[in-house]
């Protein structure tokens, strides 16, 4: 596929070219870089396919074989198109329990349809609680994507109570006691 510039000359001037366009039609094809995908609840996943075809391709996701996914508050779905490639993006927020299952993005134009598949599956995260007297500080200081809760509880013993859930996977924690 591209621009190609044909030139005809005999030896007698004066040689004529032409600018020609090639376009080769093939059915899409989906590759998935990451078919297994694991998250911890209550973050936010993206699942992500690529698809090379010509002509253009209608793209759409499916959960568990069953369900079309649409644009919303719970799906954020994106596309970009660069000359015979695609890219799609399924974000899922708010990461529950019911969202565990297979994903398909599927891709279909004129001359065949294909489907990439991904598998999305909970990881549990550990805790990790440390008590603290009134006079220490906690600082967090890491390199955590995404939403990493984080709560501080006072209680009437004047100590505070940290309770500081992670995924080892994700990134790290520095814990600064002042």
């Amino acid at each position: 596929m591209g621009v190609y510039l044909c030139i005809a000359s005999n030896e007698v001037p004066p040689a004529v070219s032409k600018r020609i366009m090639l376009n080769v039609n093939f059915a899409p094809v989906i590759k998935v870089p990451n078919q297994l995908l694991g998250a911890p609840l209550g973050t936010d996943v993206q699942l992500e396919c690529y698809v090379e075809a010509y002509p253009n391709t209608i793209n759409y996701w499916v959960k568990n074989r069953s369900e079309m996914l649409l644009d919303g508050l719970k799906y954020s779905i994106r596309e970009k198109r660069s000359g015979y490639t695609v890219f799609m993006a399924l974000l899922i927020r708010g990461f529950m329990m019911t969202d565990i299952g297979t994903y398909n993005c599927v891709s279909t134009n004129s001359l065949g349809r294909a489907e990439g598949t991904l598998r999305l599956y909970e990881i549990k995260v550990q805790q990790m609680q440390s008590e603290l007297s009134e006079d220490k500080q906690v600082a967090f200081l890491g390199g955590l994507s995404g939403r990493t809760p984080v709560k501080v509880k006072n209680s009437s013993y004047r100590k505070c109570s940290v309770q500081l859930s992670y995924v080892a996977m994700l990134g790290f924690i520095s814990m600064v006691l002042r």
